[in-house]
């Protein structure tokens, strides 16, 4: 990868973040009223959209895995030495460092980055699966309400 690349790659994968918490805030919005208005339209769009950003999300987290990784076993390569030394041009205790310890950096701030992405990916799953299954028994409760209430009413006809 180029510097620019890098560059335009960092930018594009921010990008993405922020689109995917705006969708998110909004679906949860449908999911609270959804919740208020017991409406089981807009638990199903939350449930919809939800599952499709929540595989999206992981599509993204196994990309970045899969990046660190690669720079785990690239770490002695050159080109990733120059690169590292360049995009840390500003720091002056990174200027002195050798190739050795800059190979070391390298690796631990991937091992790093990988139990990062490790943590966010169990607490995101929780997350959703957790909520999934509230607005799935949330729509059961609805459909039994709805199914208790058309049962009184044929009673209250006989």
């Amino acid at each position: 990868l180029t510097i620019y690349s890098a560059i335009f790659y960092g930018f594009y994968l921010k990008f993405l973040y922020v689109i995917i918490y705006i969708i998110t805030i909004i679906i949860l919005c449908f999911l609270l009223i959804g919740i208020k208005k017991r409406n089981e339209k807009y638990i199903n769009i939350f449930k919809k959209t939800f599952s499709f950003l929540y595989g999206f999300s992981i599509g993204i987290i196994f990309y970045d895995l899969s990046n660190r990784f690669l720079s785990i076993f690239t770490a002695g390569n050159t080109d990733e030495i120059n690169n590292f030394r360049t995009q840390h041009s500003n720091y002056t205790f990174i200027k002195n460092y050798t190739d050795n310890e800059i190979t070391k950096t390298i690796r631990y701030l991937s091992l790093a980055a990988i139990a990062f992405y490790a943590l966010y990916l169990f607490i995101l799953s929780d997350y959703f699966f957790v909520t999934y299954n509230y607005a799935k028994k949330l729509i059961d409760s609805i459909n039994g309400e709805r199914d208790f209430r058309l049962l009184e009413e044929d009673a209250a006809w006989e």
